[in-house]
């Protein structure tokens, strides 16, 4: 059972979320838990300003981060010593943090490895308070701390889990824990070098560590808990009848998470999948409704269209070579320079000797772009959108393609990607023209349809 920050961004939702638990006491769950609220942003600013304005600037917005907390931990209305135990405990947190602070600087240099150590507690903050309110509630939690579990290696920000070790330390840390009756609570997102030292799994990864821990365990579910009830038709509130979604195949769900949509993490099927393990995304407010079902084979109901999601930040980057080469050749040394960089492409293209990238803005681009440029003629188009339209059956429908492109006729397309894969259409346009787009595209393909075994409307979409 994960957690969301926004699930248990203040006392409240952390009794409910709490309250939660308790009602799958009985089902031996595992809990994992995000960040409260934006911490993990504000971490990151702290450590920019320790590296602009000094420690002690920096450290007047740690505390305030930090009295944040204490304030929550004053509402869940705990029993005074325990609520005493949790607020020296996080202390002990801020002065880490405080000292990491003073050496970014003295040194004045902020490494990814520094910014680990620092925003990985902003899950420590939120497991202990979640693990004072549960026990004021009778709960037996044993909080677990994933730098002991989460071996990963040391690509600080992005780090890759070792999953044979994870897996070993997860059946030898947390199963007795869970064959003792007790609920193991764990911090998402974080975990450690094999020496310790501290890492993280990417942005908003908890999903991430909730999948990983259910394959590990042999989970019968893994349930994400969120603000929203499950995934959508689009994410995006001004489009019209916009439903949820009552089912989806793990295939679909990977294509919306990877375009986009913000309810699931990227990483969280893949570890699922391997275990055939049924992914919930439930709404932590109304705990009874019925959510979205991720599994191997839903029934698709003659549906094809699932969703619209839409990836924002893409530059898409056309390569021209300086001298005539074979396609094999420009196709081939473009992918060796990604991989150099490391760098993902979200789309790619070719046509004659030519090359299309769709790239993320957030990645490093400078020393890849500049590589390029030394075999090729770089022409960068910025502010560009990925709109995708996700579904199981789109590449064995007929129509569904042509209607998604007979809408956009006036709209100008930056990149077109169709054939790829069976599950997604995707469609690169201006930044300025995706609310248009997105629109257009759900009006013409949702536009008809009507509650049923597949969609819901989102003004009932809690109920069961």
């Amino acid at each position: 059972m994960k957690f969301g920050g926004t699930s248990l961004q203040d006392a409240d939702c952390i009794r409910r979320a709490v309250h939660i638990v308790a009602q799958h006491r009985d089902q031996r769950p595992v809990v994992v838990v995000s960040a409260i609220g934006t911490t993990t942003r504000t971490l990151l600013r702290v450590c920019e300003v320790a590296l602009a304005d000094g420690a002690e600037t920096a450290g007047g917005q740690l505390e305030e981060l930090a009295g944040h907390h204490r304030a929550i931990l004053a509402d869940l209305g705990i029993e005074q010593r325990a609520q005493a135990s949790a607020w020296n405990a996080m202390a002990r947190y801020v002065d880490d943090i405080g000292q990491l602070l003073q050496g970014i600087s003295l040194l004045h240099q902020l490494t990814p490895r520094t910014e680990d150590a620092i925003i990985a507690h902003g899950e420590r903050f939120s497991t202990l308070l979640f693990a004072a309110a549960a026990r004021d509630a009778d709960l037996d939690v044993a909080p677990v701390d994933a730098a002991t579990v989460m071996i990963t290696d040391s690509r600080f920000r992005m780090a890759r889990p070792d999953r044979a070790e994870l897996n070993a330390r997860a059946r030898a840390t947390i199963l007795p824990l869970v064959e003792q009756g007790r609920i193991p609570l764990i911090e998402g997102f974080i975990g450690a070098t094999r020496d310790g030292v501290p890492t993280t799994l990417g942005f908003e990864a908890s999903d991430y560590t909730a999948s990983l821990l259910g394959a590990a365990l042999d989970a019968s579910e893994i349930q994400i808990w969120t603000d929203v009830g499950g995934m959508l038709t689009s994410g995006d509130s001004r489009v019209e009848n916009v439903m949820s979604i009552r089912q989806l195949s793990f295939d679909e769900a990977a294509e919306l998470s990877f375009f986009g949509a913000k309810v699931l993490h990227p990483s969280t099927i893949e570890p699922a999948v391997e275990k055939n393990i049924r992914i919930r995304i439930l709404h932590s407010r109304y705990p009874d409704g019925c959510g979205t079902t991720i599994f191997a084979a839903p029934e698709s109901a003659g549906v094809a269209v699932k969703s619209i999601a839409v990836k924002e930040d893409i530059i898409v980057v056309n390569l021209r070579p300086h001298q005539p080469v074979p396609i094999h050749r420009t196709t081939w040394s473009v992918g060796e320079a990604l991989d150099r960089h490391e760098v993902s492409a979200h789309l790619m293209a070719s046509s004659g000797s030519r090359v299309v990238l769709a790239l993320d803005v957030n990645q490093r681009l400078d020393h890849l772009l500049q590589e390029l440029g030394e075999t090729f003629e770089v022409s960068p188009t910025e502010n560009c959108v990925i709109v995708s339209v996700v579904g199981e059956d789109i590449g064995r429908t007929p129509g569904v393609v042509t209607r998604a492109a007979s809408v956009l006729e006036h709209i100008p397309l930056l990149m077109v990607s169709y054939g790829a894969s069976d599950s997604s259409a995707s469609f690169v346009v201006s930044k300025d023209d995706v609310d248009e787009v997105v629109m257009m595209l759900h009006r013409e393909l949702f536009g008809e349809s009507t509650p049923s075994d597949i969609f819901i409307p989102t003004e009932v979409k809690a109920i069961s």
